[in-house]
């Protein structure tokens, strides 16, 4: 069945007013795959504009990690240049460490020599200590003896030699022998006026004298304390026996120290007590003062 220009044009005319028909038409002529095709271009655009997008996120994503693989690129360098570095201190240190270990077994070595030494030297030590305190208890005893030799020898001196060197105290002077004094001492004790301790005491006195004194011509006594060295105790052992021995004779007695040297303590006390020093030969009176340094010991 064939058209007519105005039936077409009114059929165009008809289809402008009414889309669906339009539609249902097309569909008849195009076919449902051609109606769906200008839908399917303009989803393939929009994929195709949102592909773009994303290929230039990701163009930007690769530049910035482009970036960054340079810079971590240029840090491996510094690190391998740094790493190099280090590898050379390290390799110093260890040239040193070897020196250093060499340097300390040396040592340890000096060490044990040292120590071994050492060792030794405490034995040989120990033993010199055993020898000086051997020796010392030797020299300890050769004092005491000399010590008492010349204690004695000084004691005697002065007992036999008593009329010289005790002349400017008494005139007249006479030392009792071993059996007059105890027999004169017996008769103090029988007369009541000391103890048997006291003449005990007197006896053991170095030297006892009797004279005259050179004043007024009276009877007097002397009471001497003989050392080398005179010290403290015998300035008050003198002035104790002095006063046993005035006690017993019933005379006055004068306490005496006597000796080489007197220390300056016993100087000091002797004169507080009234003890009388006859120091190598010289006679020195409580009042004189302290003695000489010649016969005072520093």
């Amino acid at each position: 069945m064939a058209f007519s220009v105005r039936e077409f044009r009114e059929l165009i005319r008809l289809l402008g007013k009414e889309p669906e028909r339009r539609a249902e038409l097309l569909g008849v002529l195009l076919g449902e795959d051609m109606l769906a095709l200008p839908q399917a271009l303009r989803e393939l655009a929009q994929a195709q504009t949102r592909t773009e997008q994303r290929l230039e996120a990701l163009t930007a994503r690769v530049d910035a990690l482009a970036a960054r693989v340079g810079e971590l690129a240029q840090a491996q360098t510094r690190t391998e240049q740094r790493l190099e570095a280090l590898t050379a201190r390290v390799d110093a240190l260890a040239a040193r460490m070897d020196e250093l270990t060499a340097r300390v077994d040396a040592l340890a070595a000096r060490m044990d020599e040292l120590t071994a030494r050492v060792d030794a030297l405490a034995l040989a030590q120990v033993e010199m200590a055993r020898e000086m305190a051997a020796l010392a208890r030797q020299m300890r005893w050769l004092t005491d003896r000399v010590g008492g030799l010349l204690g004695e020898s000084t004691e005697r001196r002065y007992r036999e030699r008593a009329p010289a060197y005790f002349d400017d105290l008494l005139k007249g002077l006479h030392v009792p022998d071993a059996e007059e004094l105890p027999r004169i001492l017996d008769e103090a004790v029988d007369a009541g006026r000391i103890s048997r301790a006291e003449r005990r005491e007197l006896l053991y006195a170095d030297v006892v004298a009797f004279g005259r004194r050179r004043d007024d011509g009276s009877d007097a006594a002397l009471a001497v304390e003989v050392s080398a060295t005179v010290d403290e105790d015998d300035v008050r052992r003198a002035a104790h026996r002095a006063e046993l021995l005035s006690k017993s004779t019933a005379k006055p007695a004068t306490a005496v120290v006597a000796g080489e040297a007197i220390k300056p303590t016993a100087d000091e006390l002797a004169q507080k007590m009234g003890v009388w020093r006859v120091l190598d030969g010289r006679t020195f009176s409580p009042e004189s003062g302290a003695a000489p340094r010649e016969q005072a010991l520093e």
